[in-house]
């Protein structure tokens, strides 16, 4: 069975909040494009973390 161009994902103009794979038909949920998750903000708090250790922990700012 072929497409037609009306219903053809190819064709079909993308919202930019829906997730390519979606368009195609293989999840309907839209999706944040710069979601951010749990493990995201763990890894940016080991990094904020690390960098105060290197500058010497928690001290006044001179």
């Amino acid at each position: 069975m072929s497409s037609t161009p009306d219903t053809d994902p190819a064709d079909r103009e993308l919202d930019e909040r829906a997730d390519s794979a979606a368009v195609h038909g293989d999840d309907p949920a839209p999706v944040e494009p710069h979601g951010r998750s749990e493990a995201d903000d763990a890894a940016v708090e080991g990094a904020v973390e690390q960098v105060d250790d290197l500058l010497g922990g928690n001290g006044p700012l001179r």
